[in-house]
């Protein structure tokens, strides 16, 4: 059984390009699925800096960057 886990902070407004859509839809990758992993603290390819730095971020409100690499 998959457990579900908690979003650490709301998304808030999303918005995506129509070439980020494109692109998603052209690799069958859903946007909701990596909104997902990114609400829960998955960051996906950065930096150990920027992880650090996301981490931080949660707790004090401010930006929090992701990066997650397309299959193709």
């Amino acid at each position: 059984m998959t457990q579900l886990l908690k979003p650490l902070f709301p998304l808030g407004q999303v918005v995506a390009t129509p070439g980020a859509l494109d692109a998603l839809g052209g690799e069958g990758v859903r946007a909701d699925a990596l909104l997902q992993r990114h609400a829960i603290g998955d960051w996906g390819e950065v930096c150990e800096d920027d992880k650090r730095e996301n981490d931080l971020s949660v707790a004090e409100g401010f930006r929090i960057l992701s990066a997650y690499k397309l299959p193709n």
